[in-house]
């Protein structure tokens, strides 16, 4: 390929109609990937109207390359159509409609201008289908072409395979074309494209072989082609006879020797050289370097027996979920071979009610956010459910786009079940030490009261018992039955008094009116007594009827916690104000206590001091009865919630 030719194919030239003619399909992708690389580059739209085989083959070699082929053709500066199919669109009785090509290709050519503004290059294979079978049709294409070109300032690569081994095109189809590309061998390639005779001396050598094998020109030219093969292992004599015979070679991997010594891994295609009369005079070899994809996939073996070793489960996933490697960690951990996975969507791994997470995971992926060591849950095969800490990173290509997703998980099922027995053994701990603090308290109160009653026996009751023996020493020394008749009456006045007293005492150690008329009513005797003794203004808000028939360990639960939380509010909050509602339900009795006064903080460790054994205590009547009391303060005030159950309370264990 001369160097004008590699400038038109690079250049875009508006108006050129370019034509290739190959016998080897490596020479015009080649070309093509030039012609495709070029426009892409610099932002051109590219129209590729080619046949299967060459669209696979150059969509591999973009790839390769580093473009986004997808993002390419979402954004419309790329389009493939397939030649054939595009054919049918206009072809009318054998030869192609003027309109219907101008409405098919034509408005294609106009509408990837129109997006982005862009210039428009284009490459078909058309004309190479008809040629052969209808010269005709091909001629008139080639003028419908050249007429596009004038009207739509684009520039046209096409190309003509010469497969029968000589360059015979008709005249006809050549003059339309601007520029002609003959040679069979690209001077520019990267790839080592090489000549041989049939007695296997070396007639060409391009750049791209003497990059690769870093032989100059005059070094090989004329030398046997063995100076690159390495001992014993010269395939090229077997490979000319097949081409003699008229066989085609398939690709192949092989090695080759450069100057230096060093030996290379090398892929190699080989196609005929012929006469104008189909006679094999030699033959073309095309070596492209893959030492360094061989390196990597030596190495991507070697991870592979890591990954494939590992005790972690390492799982491969498209972006769509889909499960593409499975290792034998992963087969040990979730139960599965990777027979019974691969294919399958990861979703298999998920517990019901959980398919949200994973599409979740690879939308933060997609934000750039790493997934590193998060804990979540899946399920084996069998149904047992497991922990596992588990991290997630995209796989990217070389070119950086995203193609899948890999992630490592460890079950950590034993540390998670260790860790919730230490929590286990804490929680009965702190409530076994809560228990000891409330028993404690219990037996102070205890020890309290009786010291109170002593005393209020002592002092009030004893008082006026002695008051009493002393009247009625004095009855007996009365002189009169009118002195006798006023002692008496005074005596009756003490006892009365004694009474009292003593109904106080017996009221303070329990409530009768608890017994006799409910909890309804000894709330309000007792808020009513407890107002006008701590001078707090106490709203209470319930409805009587509903409180009669309440169980009598509700009620007594119910009046007990309302006592220890107005005498809390009396010795530390500081309240001018107390509120009191009871709600009743079908299912559950509501007591909500709510004051103004300082607050305090409420935590695990401060509810079970010594300072907070009250709300302890409280805890432990409701849960008594199946119940619970929450708690919530700060600065304006504190908030108390009792929640018991009407049903019966579990019974336990």
């Amino acid at each position: 390929m001369t160097a004008e030719s590699i400038f038109i194919l690079a250049e875009r030239i508006a108006g050129e109609h370019i034509a290739q003619l190959y016998s080897h399909e490596t020479v015009l992708v080649e070309s093509l990937r030039m012609f495709t690389t070029h426009g892409v580059s610099r932002g051109e739209a590219v129209l590729l109207v080619v046949t299967p085989s060459h669209r696979d083959l150059l969509l591999h070699h973009l790839k390769g390359d580093g473009f986004d082929v997808g993002g390419l053709q979402h954004d419309g500066q790329l389009l493939l159509l397939d030649a054939a199919e595009v054919l049918t669109r206009f072809m009318v009785d054998g030869m192609p409609d003027a309109t219907l090509f101008r409405m098919s290709v034509g408005e294609i050519v106009e509408r990837m201008k129109s997006t982005g503004n862009r210039q428009v290059r284009v490459f078909g294979e058309m004309v190479d289908l008809l040629w052969r079978s209808n010269q005709p049709a091909a001629i008139r294409l080639e003028q419908l072409w050249s007429e596009l070109i004038e009207s739509s300032d684009l520039s046209l690569f096409c190309a003509y395979s010469t497969n029968d081994g000589h360059e015979r095109v008709p005249e006809a189809l050549r003059t339309p074309h601007s520029h002609i590309i003959t040679s069979a061998m690209v001077e520019s390639s990267g790839d080592a494209i090489v000549g041989h005779t049939l007695d296997r001396r070396i007639v060409y050598w391009n750049r791209g072989a003497e990059s690769i094998y870093g032989y100059a020109p005059d070094e090989v030219i004329g030398q046997p082609s063995s100076i690159l093969m390495l001992p014993g292992q010269n395939e090229l004599p077997e490979i000319i006879e097949r081409i003699r015979r008229g066989e085609q070679v398939e690709h192949y991997e092989t090695r080759r020797l450069r100057k230096d010594g060093a030996v290379i891994d090398v892929s190699i295609a080989v196609s005929p050289i012929s006469t104008h009369d189909g006679e094999v005079v030699g033959v073309s070899v095309v070596g492209r370097d893959i030492s360094e994809r061989k390196q990597m996939e030596e190495a991507l073996l070697r991870l592979a027996a890591i990954v494939d070793s590992s005790d972690d489960a390492i799982i491969g996933k498209t972006m769509d979920t889909t499960i593409v490697s499975w290792n034998r960690g992963a087969e040990r951990i979730y139960g599965y071979t990777a027979a019974e996975v691969v294919g399958r969507p990861i979703s298999v791994l998920l517990r019901p009610g959980s398919e949200d997470e994973v599409p979740a995971i690879m939308d933060r992926l997609r934000r750039g956010e790493k997934v590193e060591h998060y804990e979540t849950k899946r399920q084996r095969k069998d149904g047992t459910v497991i922990d596992v800490s588990v991290t997630v990173s995209l796989i990217k290509t070389r070119g950086g786009e995203i193609i899948g997703a890999s992630a490592v998980a460890r079950d950590i099922t034993e540390r998670k079940q260790a860790e919730a027995a230490r929590s286990t053994i804490a929680r009965l701990e702190e409530s076994q030490a809560a228990r000891r603090l409330l028993l404690e308290r219990v037996f102070e109160t205890q020890e309290q009261e009786r010291r109170r009653i002593a005393r209020e026996l002592h002092d009030e009751a004893g008082q006026l018992m002695a008051s009493l023996l002393v009247g009625l020493r004095a009855l007996d020394d009365s002189k009169t039955a009118d002195e006798a008749k006023a002692q008496a009456q005074r005596l009756r006045g003490i006892a009365a008094q004694a009474i009292d007293e003593v109904g106080r005492l017996a009221r303070g150690l329990h409530s009768s009116v608890l017994d006799d008329h409910g909890l309804g009513v000894a709330l309000q005797r007792y808020v009513a007594d407890y107002s006008t003794t701590q001078n707090i203004a106490t709203d209470l808000t319930l409805n009587v009827p509903d409180m009669i028939d309440l169980p009598p360990a509700v009620q007594l639960a119910v009046f007990r916690i309302v006592q220890e939380a107005l005498t809390n509010v009396a010795r530390h909050s500081g309240a001018t104000a107390i509120t009191i509602r009871l709600a009743r339900s079908s299912t559950r009795l509501d007591t909500t206590i709510e004051d103004n006064g300082s607050g305090f903080e409420v935590n695990a460790a401060s509810v079970n001091s010594k300072a907070h054994l009250g709300l302890q205590s409280m805890r432990e009547r409701a849960a008594i009865l199946g119940g619970m009391v929450s708690v919530t303060s700060g600065s304006t005030g504190t908030t108390i919630l009792v929640q018991l159950p009407l049903e019966d309370p579990p019974k336990p264990l």
